[in-house]
């Protein structure tokens, strides 16, 4: 399985990790929960990640951050800097981001990855128990309640993992049938392919200047697997509640998911003059032409502001386009002023 699938290296890569690196200097706890100062380590040897399902590379030093990519077991890691239980790293040919530190060893290590399983956010994986049902729980934790007893054969979406808990992996996963909780890893096997077009399917276009998140599930706090950039066709194979699941069209390769039907139409054209599109993890830089930029709880002008951000600030994309009220919002976070929202069009592109 292709570790990497779906990632790939952008321009504009090397001041994310100037960015976070400064701020992290700058403002030691700041921003980060239960972060301590960044210090340098030694990059002799790196790290190398050690356990049987991988691990998952945030976009900043918490178990909350977006997911970037899971790497897989043996995947070597250059080592940038390291805070309170965090290691952040960089991949050959690939993304830097935050792992945590009992998911890799120093490289002089060499892991046993023999029958590894590597499964990214977006996946299809399938339930297999030996007797009985899967519990489905509500926290990784095989204490915590569980909602659902689920029987072998049920086809799950992964939201986010892997995370070990008592020497255990889990995942947290989602179905239409019994929304999101958390399986333990070795109950579940690589899933179906999507097979073929079902009957019914309607061809759909993304029409939003700043793209459409595609999502693991229908629910604007699911992860975002990508964002198809504005003028992307797609197939609309199911509908449920304002969104559309959807496999692109075009390309090297497709991709499906869930898109909200605000940022979409029926047919096959869009006006997509002088678009932008921002990807989880892409670097941003705030620019008003006057006074500063309200970073809100919420995405709505009239959600509570914690700070008035200076025309200049780089920040990393964590969520989003969402728009509500016909303006168009997207999830960010920096070292100094933490996680929020802030309009579209008051960022600018960090290169």
């Amino acid at each position: 399985m292709n570790q990497y699938r779906g990632v790939s290296l952008r321009p504009g890569r090397w001041i994310r990790i100037l960015a976070i690196g400064l701020a992290l200097l700058a403002t030691g706890r700041a921003g980060v929960p239960g972060a301590a100062q960044a210090r340098p380590i030694a990059r002799d040897g790196g790290l190398v990640v050690s356990l049987l399902y991988g691990a998952a590379l945030h976009l900043y030093p918490s178990s909350d951050a977006p997911d970037l990519v899971n790497l897989g077991c043996g995947t070597r890691l250059t080592v940038l800097g390291s805070t309170s239980g965090w290691y952040h790293v960089e991949v050959t040919d690939g993304p830097a981001g935050w792992v945590g530190a009992a998911r890799v060893a120093v490289g002089a290590v060499r892991p046993s990855c023999s029958n590894v399983v590597t499964y990214q956010v977006g996946e299809r994986v399938i339930t297999q128990v030996a007797s009985g049902c899967l519990s489905l729980r509500r926290m990784p934790s095989r204490q915590a309640s569980y909602t659902h007893c689920v029987a072998n054969g049920h086809v799950y979406t992964i939201t986010t993992g892997p995370i070990a808990v008592a020497g255990e992996d889990w995942f947290g996963v989602w179905s239409a049938s019994t929304g999101t909780g958390w399986s333990l890893a070795l109950y579940l096997l690589p899933g179906p392919d999507s097979g073929g077009v079902p009957s019914g399917a309607r061809h759909l276009v993304v029409t939003e200047h700043f793209g459409a998140a595609l999502h693991a599930y229908p629910a604007s706090g699911a992860p975002a697997v990508y964002v198809l950039p504005c003028g992307t066709r797609m197939l609309g194979v199911a509908q449920a509640n304002g969104w559309y699941q959807v496999a692109t069209l075009g390309g090297p390769a497709s991709r499906s998911g869930w898109v909200g039907g605000a940022l979409i139409a029926v047919g096959n054209a869009a006006g997509c003059a002088n678009t932008t599109t921002y990807q989880i993890g892409d670097g941003a830089r705030t620019h008003v032409a006057s006074g500063c930029l309200s970073l809100r709880d919420t995405p709505s002008p009239q959600a509570h502001f914690a700070y008035c951000v200076a025309s200049g600030h780089v920040y990393l994309i964590t969520s989003g386009p969402l728009v509500v009220a016909g303006e168009t919002w997207l999830g960010v976070w920096s070292a100094s002023t933490g996680t929020g929202w802030v309009l579209a069009q008051f960022l600018q592109r960090a290169v």
